[in-house]
């Protein structure tokens, strides 16, 4: 019989079909090719024993600027190359094995360029999924750290010059739905193969709601940059508890959202809320003046804001965000990873891929400390990271 590449013993593995205590999970060729209870494993050419500790799917990020120094640089494809490696280095080291890169609001220019340069990038950088545009077709009046002179209404010329420059690369753009051309660049860019995102918005429940049936499936970091939820305009997040399509980002850093919305949010929106980081470059760095696109920022105490005070995306990881709700919030471990793994890739489409342990999944693995800090990290079955505590 042919030996396995790896085999993880003695973990309590968290799969679709609940907590497995005392399992062992086999990898062959970059996938999960069996799994059983402690005692029964196949042979192989690397064991690792779990000392019973969780184990769960890689973790998935739609969301992130950025961290350990890089990130997308306007006009600078050398730099961004660079510093897209960085990222993907940082936030593997706490559990992120597949990232989407994101964009601030830039120039037509720069905006087709950094489509451009993350579709090369892709060959290059294990665990890049691909380009998440968060802006420029945003609200003026919730810019947040988004510089508002990059702001602007879509137009079809401009949305098939993105689709273009990104190739298969595209994965999501976030939009206001009630700018004039809206509705229509959600259709176009949805029939390529986009997920499109309501957010930094001033969007009530209707708009939001048609932006749904033009295709839009997703709610960017939700409670910020957009209405509230009241009694006469439930807003976007209303919008969202009718429409089981749609899936909601949530920024757990203990600053953009206070707990007990978190809560609401995990309660309210079960098995669609993912974990984000929104991490900005200088996650992993320390504090001091940085630039977020061509807007200048300061992070102090690990808190990046901009000169008017707007917080400025974050400087945590997914793998903190986990940690966060678990104590501040009370959500179970298992519904906490569910939130950074099996629910981003069904809102990727990518369900029987990422996202899950089990037969045929791509051996994406964390091995987590009891603190719950990533000690131990694989992707597509190989160790890249070993931290244990």
């Amino acid at each position: 019989m042919t030996k396995s590449d790896l085999v993880i013993t003695n973990v309590d593995a968290h799969t679709p079909d609940g907590v497995k205590q005392n399992w062992w999970v086999a990898a062959q060729g970059g996938l999960i090719t069996s799994m059983g209870p402690s005692g029964s494993e196949p042979d192989a050419h690397t064991v690792v024993n779990g000392g019973g500790l969780i184990l769960s799917p890689g973790l998935i990020d739609v969301h992130c600027h950025g961290g350990g120094g890089g990130g997308i640089v306007p006009g600078n494809s050398d730099a961004t190359l660079a510093g897209i490696h960085a990222a993907l280095e940082y936030h593997a080291s706490k559990g992120t094995t597949r990232l989407v890169i994101s964009t601030v609001s830039m120039s037509p220019e720069n905006t087709l360029q950094a489509a451009a340069d993350v579709h090369a990038a892709m060959e290059s950088q294990a665990g890049l999924i691909g380009i998440h545009l968060e802006g420029p077709f945003l609200n003026a009046e919730k810019a947040g750290a988004h510089d508002p002179e990059s702001l602007r209404n879509p137009s079809a010329a401009e949305i098939e010059a993105i689709i273009h420059a990104a190739g298969a690369t595209g994965v999501q753009i976030t939009m206001a739905p009630e700018l004039p051309g809206a509705s229509e660049a959600i259709t176009t860019l949805v029939s390529q193969g986009w997920r499109v995102a309501v957010g930094h918005t001033l969007a009530d429940a209707t708009q939001t709601t048609e932006a749904f049936s033009a295709g839009a499936t997703g709610i960017t970091h939700a409670f910020n940059a957009m209405p509230p939820i009241s009694g006469r305009n439930p807003g976007p997040l209303g919008a969202a508890v009718a429409a089981p399509q749609v899936f909601l980002e949530v920024i757990a850093d203990g600053h953009h959202v206070d707990p007990d919305a978190i809560t609401l949010l995990f309660h309210t929106f079960t098995n669609r809320l993912m974990l984000v980081s929104d991490a900005i470059s200088t996650a992993g760095q320390p504090d001091g003046p940085a630039l977020l696109g061509n807007l200048e920022i300061d992070i102090t105490n690990s808190v990046a804001r901009t000169a008017t005070g707007s917080l400025a995306g974050s400087t945590h990881t997914v793998s903190q965000g986990i940690k966060n709700v678990i104590e501040s919030c009370s959500i179970s471990p298992e519904q906490a990873l569910k939130a950074a793994t099996s629910a981003p890739a069904r809102y990727l489409g990518e369900q029987d891929r990422w996202g899950s342990l089990g037969t045929g999944f791509v051996a994406d693995f964390v091995l987590w400390n009891k603190d719950f800090t990533p000690a131990r990290v694989w992707r597509d079955g190989q160790e890249i990271i070993s931290q244990q505590s």
